[in-house]
């Protein structure tokens, strides 16, 4: 999701893990259960926490990720 400008969509994010639906949905309700992440409309979702993106994108660079 940290490589997405705005709210992301449950598609890519299952094509980036190469997963099917099934699978990238029980992760969402984890995420969203957990309040890491909400629904940012059908099929689409975004962080909860302010700059939690620019953050994994920061400490992503700097892992050579």
């Amino acid at each position: 999701m940290a490589v997405d400008e705005g709210p992301s969509r449950m598609a890519d994010i299952a094509a980036r893990l190469n997963a099917d639906a099934n699978y990238a949905s029980q992760y969402r309700l984890r995420l969203i259960a957990a309040d890491m992440i909400h629904s940012a409309g059908h099929g689409q979702v975004e962080y909860t926490l302010p700059y939690l993106r620019d953050y994994l994108r920061e400490h992503a660079a700097s892992a050579g990720l």
